[in-house]
């Protein structure tokens, strides 16, 4: 089904292929910026704060496991993409002094999917 999710984005270059930043994807990035911000991690942040008291409560790490799935489950139902800085492309860490220091904005990251 179609979603309601924002549009917007921001095409990223990446050797292979582009990546769309989408105001819906969920980033993982380390360093000096947050990606907190990024309108996709804060509903992300929303959807597990609103489950956190039940994944308190589960009595098991069976129930835990299916609580965090049935949230990533959700989020690529609702066309959300969880992303994380590709440290395999040299542009990430230029200038940089290969030290991997993530840009200064999410707009200059090189993005790929994170895999199961």
């Amino acid at each position: 089904p179609p979603s309601s999710l924002s549009s917007s984005s921001t095409t990223i270059a990446s050797k292979n292929n582009s990546i769309h930043l989408r105001d819906s994807d969920v980033t993982f990035i380390r360093g000096e910026i947050s990606s907190l911000d990024h309108p996709g991690n804060t509903a992300y942040q929303k959807v597990v704060t609103n489950h956190k008291t039940t994944y308190a409560n589960a009595r098991s790490l069976k129930e835990k496991l299916q609580i965090a799935r049935s949230i990533v489950s959700s989020c690529i139902t609702q066309n959300r993409r969880f992303l994380e800085c590709d440290d395999d492309d040299d542009d990430n860490n230029n200038n940089q002094g290969g030290i991997g220091i993530i840009p200064p904005s999410l707009g200059s990251v090189k993005w790929k999917k994170v895999e199961d």
